[in-house]
């Protein structure tokens, strides 16, 4: 009998430590999706589709284009709530010249978007590497490769395939990694900048379609990429087909 008893006590023991722990895992378990969901309603908007953020990104082009009054979030509020997350509606390759920062252009706040700028918006490892990061981690929809009239590293490569000569081994590699598409429309009408420039759009946008991390989603629709130029003049950028 005291044999049974001390098992009884034994068993006792057991279950209540047992309970008191599966309360300690559901109370954990609760605070983990209550602080879930709070990081999801601290960022609190909605995402839009792959042509929904591109229409948000026109949108928001043709308001500036225009000397509209800004409408971007930049709101202590919206960096309080960027603290816990980002969920930006569109992942942008544009050149780093001052005159084109995307998000004044684009008429986009805090967490809306995000941009890889590099001169000449090159687009290596490092570069898709990021955009992947962006679609495949931060669940972005949209691709946007953004090239601009006028473009300085776009000019060099064109003077460089003119014949011109070195001019650094930091911006001879730049300029080398522009050579094919000024190549491409050497032949064609027009201005060759111009033509280079687009060409520079279509080879960024060729390829991030064959990166095979990305290829899936695009394939799917979940995730779309577009390119387009930007004019210095009137502000607008320009899709290009």
């Amino acid at each position: 009998m005291r044999g049974r008893r001390a098992g009884s006590r034994s068993g006792g023991s057991l279950f209540r430590s047992g309970a008191v722990i599966l309360i300690a895992v559901a109370c954990g378990l609760a605070v983990l999706r209550s602080a879930k969901v709070g990081v999801t309603r601290g960022i609190a908007r909605p995402r839009p589709g792959p042509a929904d953020a591109l229409q948000r990104l026109l949108d928001g082009n043709r308001r500036f284009a225009a000397g509209m009054k800004p409408r971007a979030d930049v709101s202590a509020r919206r960096r309080a709530e960027l603290a816990f997350g980002q969920e930006p509606i569109a992942a942008i390759v544009s050149c780093s010249d001052s005159r084109v920062p995307p998000e004044l252009i684009f008429d986009q706040g805090l967490g809306d978007l995000f941009v890889c700028r590099v001169a000449g918006n090159v687009i290596d490892g490092v570069i898709a590497g990021s955009i992947e990061f962006a679609v495949s981690v931060l669940g972005t929809p949209l691709i946007l490769i953004l090239g601009h009239e006028e473009c300085g590293a776009l000019n060099a490569a064109v003077t460089a395939v003119e014949g011109g000569g070195a001019v650094s081994p930091n911006i001879d590699l730049l300029v080398d990694a522009l050579r094919m598409p000024v190549l491409r429309v050497r032949d064609q009408p027009g201005s060759l900048l111009n033509n280079a420039i687009e060409e520079n759009v279509r080879c960024g946008v060729q390829r991030l379609r064959f990166e095979p991390e990305l290829m899936p989603l695009l394939r799917d629709g979940s995730v779309a990429i577009a390119g387009g130029v930007y004019s210095l003049k009137s502000g607008l950028v320009t899709l290009l087909r």
